[in-house]
């Protein structure tokens, strides 16, 4: 069997979408529609019931995050709408976890999946006004609040993030004309600021990759 990173965009697509069939089962959908929406770091699936229902459906492909993180995310969506704010509502497999894992031949490892409720609306992407960025501050303010306490269930955990590129390594050989020294610079002063959180503050659970996609 060939390693499923070796294979062609195209036969990753169609074998992925394979699998989400099976993990669309495995979460209760057997009559569903499934539409691809996104194929990248992840694949998103748009699930249809006959009556109209959405829902998406996440495979986590690159993501390394590990299964009692991706129930922490769970969890901490369930907890965000307990304080009001509006999030996709998880969805639970008949056999009631909402965390679905399974193998796949050719990855060395066990891939994720999880539902979420649809959220209905258009992307703002690259028509973000400056009241799109304020809504933006607003959310990230009130996401910061609901979770100072947030307790995670038995069986989830969070890594903590330590540095401002989360653990992975910059290259410096990647790009030759980049100015590395501006990189470097930016790279110091968010250590400065992280390690500072650290020592004043408690830690919590952030959305650290909330972007207007």
């Amino acid at each position: 069997m060939k390693p499923f990173s070796q294979l062609s965009a195209a036969r990753q697509k169609r074998k992925i979408r394979q699998e989400a069939a099976h993990f669309a089962q495995d979460f209760g959908f057997n009559q569903a529609q499934i539409r691809l929406v996104y194929f990248g770091f992840n694949a998103t699936y748009a699930l249809q019931q006959p009556w109209g229902e959405k829902f998406a459906l996440r495979v986590n492909l690159n993501s390394i995050h590990s299964r009692p993180e991706v129930l922490a995310e769970v969890a901490l969506v369930q907890h965000l709408a307990r304080c009001g704010i509006l999030v996709a509502t998880p969805k639970v497999a008949p056999g009631g976890q909402t965390v679905v894992s399974r193998e796949i031949d050719g990855i060395p490892h066990s891939i994720h999946s999880v539902c979420y409720s649809w959220i209905h609306g258009k992307g703002i992407h690259d028509r973000t006004t400056a009241a799109d960025a304020r809504s933006m501050a607003r959310l990230s303010q009130a996401l910061h609040k609901a979770t100072q306490d947030f307790h995670l269930p038995p069986g989830a955990e969070m890594r903590p993030v330590l540095d401002p590129l989360d653990g992975f390594p910059y290259r410096f050989d990647a790009v030759a004309h980049a100015d590395h020294g501006a990189i470097r610079e930016v790279l110091t002063r968010g250590q400065i600021v992280i390690d500072r959180l650290y020592a004043q503050q408690k830690p919590i659970p952030i959305h650290h990759d909330l972007h207007f996609s």
